[in-house]
């Protein structure tokens, strides 16, 4: 009988997308049937009635096409796995003791296959499966299959609608800037490293138009607004971040930061002569070799 891997989800879109695609090269290639298990969203919820006061995410894979999975919301069961992980060598799992895979922080982005050794040698066990696993080599296997399953299943309002028309009548590069916990973190791209992208892509091709996207569309206005190439795109409504992720995607070039939404939305860039602009200093295994390496 095949035992359930139990993938543990957790942060924003792009982290969702990239857990996901683990998901899906692990059902197909171990055979085990896979539950999403977004516990920790209830639990935020929760947390953030309480008055914590920090930046809520929502679950969203449900807003796409991706194939059908078991999946469960239990905060008693996180409660119940940090007790048994203090006896046991494992977790719970919802309803058994499983084998707990989880990807180390301190190589995030770099090759983990090795980690999946575990699932064929517990092959008659359930397994937990931790982690963002920012990862080429789990997605590439089946990258067509996930392309077309990351589609929006959700209505289109008039107003995306109409910048969409306008992305594809225009030679367009959508621009994501991510600020918000990157300038926290101190891991934000300042305005010279967009300025420098725009630059190489007004260079290189006629009557370009810049699309930008971003958690701080004022700092857009006052710092890379280039006058008559550039529009700031910023939904404020229901599912807003889903349709600039849409809208993002389908510009026919981007200039991104490291952010997962970015690069999402970069791979799954339909146009096959997409040139996609990245920060020079990018370290891992998701950056593929045909982007530009830009400056600072």
């Amino acid at each position: 009988m095949s035992k359930t891997i139990y993938l543990r989800v957790k942060g924003g879109l792009g982290n969702q997308l990239f857990q996901y695609a683990v998901a899906y090269y692990l059902k197909r290639e171990f055979h085990r049937d896979v539950c999403i298990d977004i516990s920790y969203y209830q639990l935020n919820k929760l947390l953030n009635n309480q008055k914590r006061k920090f930046d809520i995410r929502n679950y969203q894979l449900d807003k796409f096409n991706i194939e059908s999975h078991k999946t469960q919301s239990n905060i008693l069961c996180l409660g119940i796995d940090r007790i048994v992980r203090k006896f046991k060598q494992g977790g719970w799992t919802g309803r058994s003791v499983g084998i707990c895979i989880s990807e180390d922080n301190t190589t995030v982005r770099e090759d983990h296959r090795r980690s999946f050794k575990i699932l064929q040698e517990y092959s008659d066990k359930d397994c937990i499966v931790e982690g963002y696993w920012q990862n080429i080599n789990y997605i590439s296997p089946y990258a067509d299959d996930l392309r077309k399953q990351i589609r929006l299943n959700i209505s289109y309002p008039d107003k995306v609608r109409k910048w969409s028309s306008l992305i594809h009548e225009c030679n367009s590069v959508g621009v994501h800037v991510r600020r918000g916990d990157f300038v926290k973190l101190g891991w934000d791209k300042g305005a010279e490293y967009y300025l420098n992208g725009m630059q190489y892509f007004v260079s290189k091709y006629p009557d370009i138009h810049f699309f930008l996207f971003s958690d701080d569309p004022d700092w857009c206005k006052d710092y890379l607004m280039i006058e008559n190439m550039c529009s700031v795109v910023h939904m404020n409504n229901k599912d807003g971040d889903l349709y600039e992720f849409e809208l993002l995607k389908s510009c026919k070039h981007q200039i991104i930061s490291e952010s997962t939404f970015g690069w999402w939305a970069a791979f799954l860039n339909e146009n096959p002569e997409k040139e996609i602009y990245v920060p020079k200093t990018v370290k891992g295994d998701i950056w593929l070799k045909e982007w530009t390496r830009g400056e600072l």
